[in-house]
């Protein structure tokens, strides 16, 4: 399982396992895409129309404002990363205190 929080930036870092099985490299240019209360991301060519940001030199990646707010995701929130095909989809997990209750 690959679980990772939202850093204070909005950043997420990719776990290298992930990175290396989809072929990503640093400087890759990826799409992010919100859908219903999950973030799909996948490798794309650079000049896309959509959103789109680079992987940076640590595997990590920044979610911008919008997707964030799209999906309800905050900074210190904890995601479960899957791997699709060629697609890595974000789903927000929920808080220790909040799978107790």
């Amino acid at each position: 399982m690959n679980i990772v929080k939202i850093g204070t930036l909005g950043r997420m870092s990719i776990p290298a396992s992930i990175r290396s099985s989809l072929n990503w490299q640093i400087g890759d240019t990826l799409e992010i895409l919100a859908a219903g209360e999950t973030v799909t991301i996948r490798k794309t060519e650079p000049g896309a129309a959509y959103e789109k940001r680079l992987l940076d030199i640590n595997g990590r990646l920044h979610l911008p404002v919008v997707i964030r707010k799209a999906v309800d995701l905050h900074i210190n929130d904890t995601v479960e990363l899957l791997v699709a095909g060629d697609t890595v989809i974000v789903v927000k997990r929920e808080s220790a205190e909040e799978e107790n209750n």
